[in-house]
């Protein structure tokens, strides 16, 4: 008996991910995929700093409150909204932290949410950033940390002795009082006949490698598997030392559903 394809993840043609430790003495970058049948598929790249911990309390939990959320009835971006509050209220006094880029994928309609500097990139004729860096060179995040009382040196944000680069994200309690926050910024999009890939990666990947490029090795690749590699080796090629995580959605051309 055939298996009929799955309609809500039709114009998905393949996935691939890659990490890699960097210079670093640990890996604190975590990552899901989960393919959920007539439902979707919902990925994230979670980018932990000070530790793990944080990383890995959203990996786990993250995706299981955005299902529970749509099964009670939320469109994907209210599922979105609700999931970061449930997992931020359970990491409010861990001193680690950890950024977030996630997707939403169903019969062609694209759903997203991140806070700090993890992103999210469409790749097709060019690069379509969907997503922005959740740091002070942003003059609205800037604005909200210096008036919560915080400092600005350089690109940190700063309480105390303490730095931290991103403005929003999970855990990093210390900063709370100052304005860094989990709230995200989500969106939503239907996608082109000409998009062929999705990039889903940490500040690893963006801070190395700019959208150009990322397109173009892309598109000369024989499909997310090789795409993502080639990512990661050249970003290794060219000096990255960070944690790296690159998450490669690759869709069937010409087949908007």
């Amino acid at each position: 008996m055939s298996r009929q394809p799955d309609p809500a993840t039709a114009r998905i043609r393949a996935v691939h991910d890659v990490s890699d430790i960097g210079l670093r003495h640990t890996m604190e970058d975590r990552h899901v995929l989960e393919i959920r049948p007539e439902i979707g598929l919902f990925g994230g790249v979670y980018d932990g700093h000070g530790g793990p911990e944080a990383a890995e309390i959203v990996a786990a939990s993250l995706h299981q409150a955005f299902f529970e959320a749509l099964d009670a009835g939320l469109d994907p971006i209210e599922a979105f909204r609700q999931s970061y509050r449930v997992v931020e209220g359970r990491l409010e006094r861990t001193d680690s932290g950890a950024t977030a880029a996630t997707i939403f994928f169903r019969k062609n309609e694209l759903h997203f949410a991140h806070v700090g500097d993890a992103e999210i990139l469409l790749a097709g004729a060019g690069p379509t950033p969907l997503t922005r860096p959740h740091r002070v060179d942003d003059p609205s995040e800037r604005s909200r940390i210096i008036m919560a009382g915080g400092q600005i040196e350089g690109g940190y944000v700063v309480r105390g002795l303490r730095g931290l680069m991103p403005t929003r994200s999970f855990g990093d309690s210390y900063f709370r009082p100052i304005g860094v926050m989990a709230v995200p910024t989500v969106g939503e999009r239907r996608l082109s006949l000409d998009e062929r890939f999705l990039v889903v990666a940490c500040d690893g990947l963006f801070d190395v490698l700019e959208g150009e490029d990322i397109v173009r090795m892309l598109l000369n690749s024989s499909g997310a598997r090789e795409g993502a590699e080639n990512l990661r080796d050249e970003v290794l090629a060219r000096g990255g030392t960070d944690n790296l995580t690159i998450l490669v959605i690759e869709f069937e051309p010409g087949s908007a559903r």
